[in-house]
């Protein structure tokens, strides 16, 4: 694990884009990467808390000042569970859709060999 993440990289591992990253950042005081030559990094820590973010935002259908609330009134360690265990949803129907594609790949090349 790397001590610090650019925001290209940041997003990535999120599966948002960076402008939503900077956008974030503005409108919640929670999410507060280092900057260094006007640049921003991001810290593991920072990573978990643009993560609860996305699960209350995208998943839970939060809105940004719903999001807010919930990040000022809640103790951070007590939404990351809920945080996990949605990724590990997203993950495991990623999972399942590339299950699906590789079962569609094989009966193709079933068929093709039958030729």
């Amino acid at each position: 694990m790397k001590l610090y993440y650019t925001i290209t990289e940041a997003a990535e591992l999120l599966g948002v884009r960076p402008h939503i990253l900077r956008y974030w950042e503005n409108e919640l005081k929670a999410l507060r990467p280092r900057r260094k030559s006007g640049k921003r990094f991001y810290t593991p820590e920072d990573l978990k808390i643009a993560f609860i973010i996305k699960t209350l935002i995208k998943k839970e259908g939060y809105t940004l000042n719903g999001a807010r609330k919930k990040l000022r009134d809640s103790n951070l360690q007590d939404l990351m569970p809920h945080a996990a265990e949605a990724l590990l949803l997203e993950i495991k129907e990623e999972l399942q859709a590339l299950h699906h594609e590789i079962e569609q790949c094989l009966k193709t090349l079933r068929e093709d060999t039958k030729r």
